[in-house]
């Protein structure tokens, strides 16, 4: 499986302690995503969507942005 790990810049160089995993999103995030949008099957109401790999899958944008990466396992791969 492939994880989204969403940075917000490119000198985000935060680490796996500072980041939430997201077992609906399959990603690794700058917030939890309990309770979210996400978390009931359905993308964002935002117009401009989400950063969560769930919501750019659902409105048809590409996972990867700007700054964030996959990488295979779902262990942290700075």
């Amino acid at each position: 499986m492939k994880v989204h790990v969403y940075k917000i810049r490119k000198d985000d160089f935060r680490e796996k302690k500072d980041l939430h995993f997201c077992t609906h999103c399959k990603g690794w995030y700058g917030i939890p995503h309990y309770g979210l949008h996400c978390q009931e099957d359905r993308a964002s109401d935002f117009p401009i969507g989400c950063a969560c790999r769930f919501c750019k899958q659902k409105l048809g944008v590409p996972v990867t942005g700007e700054y964030g990466f996959f990488s295979i396992a779902k262990e942290w791969q700075p």
